[in-house]
């Protein structure tokens, strides 16, 4: 299912969005 793919995707992004945004 794709919309699993997104979730997964954005779920992985999450992070890198965090330190982009703290730093």
């Amino acid at each position: 299912m794709p919309e699993y793919a997104v979730l997964f995707r954005s779920f992985l992004f999450l992070p890198s969005i965090l330190s982009f945004f703290a730093s």
